[in-house]
């Protein structure tokens, strides 16, 4: 079989794909391709997107222009790469079974060599340190792992070669599992498939992905920002690094000089903000292309059109000076002063431009950060919305673990205990109404129930209840509490019977030793017992979980189990706070976040939260080392997110920021990037006072109109 390498220059499979600015443009292709490629009503067609907020995009866009969406598939794309390795019995494994299987080879070889780093790492006298550490470490490795199969495509045939610690590792990972593999390696099983294969809304592809969907024959369809050719345009950080070793390498002035006209041609947004999609096309150069292009832009005299034109022409142009609505910068003292802002321009912008809801999109670099917020703002005013990549569980399996380990936490502190009584999924398994739940907090309340230590007085309280039921005499060393009437006899008794089920279930978790396909049938079998959530989501993620790891024998803590379950409530959920069809969108900055509308607003644009400054680990060789690989940076991302923004916003580009930093009350400025902005247009600026009815938005100069 042919190596990676030798396939991506092999011209047999030409990659098919579409380029333009406009988001819609691509789905108005897709949407034709879908029909020419179809052979029958009926036949099956995959299409392949980043995000949730694609797929809804595509299927409202499918529905108005077709009237019916059918035969299509939507997949993520590992899944439907996984759906392909099965027939050759192979699977790409996610980083929870890596991380699994690394700590159970940690645990079994790393006092094999006292002279290793990993022997030095680990050692410990405390078993528990012990135990934490090499959590932690497959934790991390089991990440850094994915990265080496996934873009390491010059990197890991000399690394896997060299010995250390990490690719011994890695050896025994794929030794122990013949049928795992990893990108790179995956191409090689696949072939074309007999169905229409579509890629749609991804920024960037590595190489390995790119080189296992050619196999297959995938169509794609990416968004560009620049009609010509721009790919060798640089960041002001790159000219500057290159003119400096063009200079050290005696490069001539003059070839110097025509390097930097044509950098000092290209527009700076683009140089600046583009460098992901600038590397991206230098892969697909790698291929034999077959590419269609539709570029064209709406003719409107706005700043944000202006701005649109210069990028996607190749023009460098005189600074607009001029600032319109088009483009906007908000400034507000606290986040939720950042979100009334939000609130109510929007409801300016709609009252002015009779602007549909489904047509606003609001981002930011976390929208966990501002939900509570917008909840808050939101909840007073008429207007549907939705939050989505917020870890919501709400009545479910997922909110029944969190309550329980509330409970184990907090060693069964009465707020813990509340907190289960208030759950709906709880109080419906032991078939109390809400009146009986809150009939029994009454009684917890009266019993005086007190923190002692590290733990509540329950006996003491508990016997302080029973005795009221039976006398009223004093007996030492508790006085009676006469609350509970005969006829509620029975419902303290079954409070009494799920408490002390309860205390026996969670009470001996920290000292057992299970293996993880033992502990996750366990929490299985405790959400059931305690929570109706049957056939839940989060519960078939737990008993797929559990199948999968049913060859891993070590015996493991609860720490271990309890970081797995973390790792699966990581996985962002989507709350759906109104049923309307038409609301707005509040979403964090990812991939495939972004589509045509008319209103963009993103929040949290100041110099902490934007760009996303994450380092690489000081573990991975392959960060240490990339030569001619590549790895997305979140700063690469963010900057080819907001040209995404920049081209997808039809009307108004809004950037908020909170201009006061909330724990040492210091003045915070704007992203270096929204400075950026600002060397190629003006921005209508408004610095929001502290108070939501100041004077100034009842005058009549207000951008900002509130109603008296």
């Amino acid at each position: 079989m042919k190596s990676c390498k030798e396939e991506i220059s092999c011209p047999s499979n030409a990659l098919n794909c579409t380029f333009s600015q406009d988001i819609k443009r691509l789905a108005d292709k897709l949407k034709q391709d879908l029909i020419d490629f179809s052979t029958h009503p009926f036949s099956k067609k995959i299409l392949i997107t980043p995000s949730q907020p694609i797929k809804d995009y595509l299927i409202d866009f499918f529905a108005k222009e077709l009237g019916i969406v059918t035969g299509i598939q939507f997949l993520s794309l590992k899944q439907v790469i996984n759906e392909w390795l099965f027939s050759f019995g192979k699977k790409i494994p996610d980083s929870i079974e890596i991380s699994l299987v690394l700590e159970e080879i940690i645990e079994q070889s790393w006092q094999k060599d006292e002279t290793s780093k990993l022997y030095s790492y680990i050692a410990c006298e405390e078993e528990s340190k012990r135990s934490k550490r090499m959590i932690g470490l497959s934790d991390h490795l089991s990440n850094i792992f994915e990265e080496y199969g996934t873009y390491g495509l010059h990197f890991l045939p000399a690394w896997t070669k060299k010995s250390g610690w990490q690719q011994t590792l890695w050896s025994q990972i794929f030794s122990s599992h013949p049928n795992w593999t990893y990108p790179l390696d995956a191409a090689k099983f696949l072939q074309t498939q007999n169905k229409s294969i579509f890629v749609f809304g991804f920024s960037f592809l590595p190489l390995s992905y790119l080189h296992i969907l050619k196999q297959v024959g995938a169509l794609f369809y990416f968004f560009s920002p620049c009609e010509l050719f721009w790919e060798d345009v640089h960041t002001d950080r790159e000219r500057s690094y290159l003119r400096k070793k063009l200079a050290q390498r005696g490069i001539s002035i003059k070839k110097r000089e025509e390097l930097n006209h044509y950098d000092a041609a290209a527009h700076p947004l683009l140089a600046n903000w583009g460098k992901l999609g600038r590397t991206f096309l230098k892969n697909l150069d790698l291929f034999s292309l077959i590419s269609t292009e539709l570029y064209e832009l709406k003719k409107e005299n706005t700043n944000l059109q202006k701005l649109q034109e210069q990028i996607l022409y190749f023009k460098r142009a005189e600074p607009i000076s001029q600032a319109d609505s088009s483009l906007q910068l908000h400034s507000a003292p606290t986040k939720l002063r950042e979100v009334e802002v939000l609130c109510d321009t929007l409801l300016t912008l709609i009252q002015k431009n009779s602007i549909k809801l489904d047509q606003i999109i609001v981002l930011a670099p976390d929208i966990t950060m501002y939900a509570p917020y917008i909840e808050m703002i939101f909840a007073n005013h008429p207007l549907p919305y939705t939050i989505e990549n917020v870890a919501v569980f709400s009545n479910s399996a997922a909110h029944g673990f969190l309550l329980l380990k509330k409970v184990l936490d907090e060693n069964f502190s009465l707020n813990s205990i509340y907190a289960l009584l208030d759950e709906t999924i709880f109080c419906t398994k032991q078939s109390w109404s809400p009146d009986r739940s809150k009939q029994i907090k009454q009684w917890l309340e009266t019993a005086s129930i007190r923190q002692e230590g590290d733990a509540c007085n329950w006996d003491a309280g508990i016997s302080r209840l029973l005795l009221g039921i039976v006398t009223l005499a004093p007996l030492e060393p508790y006085w009676p509490i006469d609350v509970i009437t005969l006829t509620d006899i029975e419902l303290f008794s079954d409070f009494l019977c799920v408490f002390a089920s309860l205390q026996q279930d969670l009470s001996s978790l920290r000292s057992e030793k299970m293996t993880i396909g033992s502990w996750l049938l366990y929490m299985e079998a405790i959400l059931l017992k305690y929570f109706d959530v049957e056939n839940d989501g989060f519960l078939q993620e737990i008993k797929q979980l559990q199948k999968r790891s049913q060859h891993l024998s070590l015996l493991r803590s609860y720490e271990s189990m309890e970081r797995i379950i973390g790792r699966l409530l990581h996985k962002k959920t989507k709350l759906q706070k109104t049923q309307h069809l038409r609301q707005i969108h509040f979403r964090s900055l990812q991939e495939g976040c972004i589509y045509p509308s008319e209103v963009i607003w993103m929040l949290g644009m100041d110099e902490e939260l934007f760009p996303r400054m994450l380092q690489s680990s000081s573990l991975s060789e392959l960060a240490q080392n990339l030569g001619e690989d590549y790895i997305p940076t979140f700063v690469e991302q963010d900057r080819y997110l907001l040209l995404e923004a920049l081209f997808s916003t039809q009307k108004h580009l809004l950037f908020s920021y909170e201009r006061i930093d909330s724990k040492d009350q210091k003045p915070k400025g704007f992203s270096f990037l929204i400075e950026e902005l600002q060397a190629c247009v003006t921005l209508q600026i408004t610095d929001h006072p502290n108070l939501r009815f100041d004077s100034i938005y009842f005058q009549e100069s207000s951008q900002i109109k509130k109603s008296r």
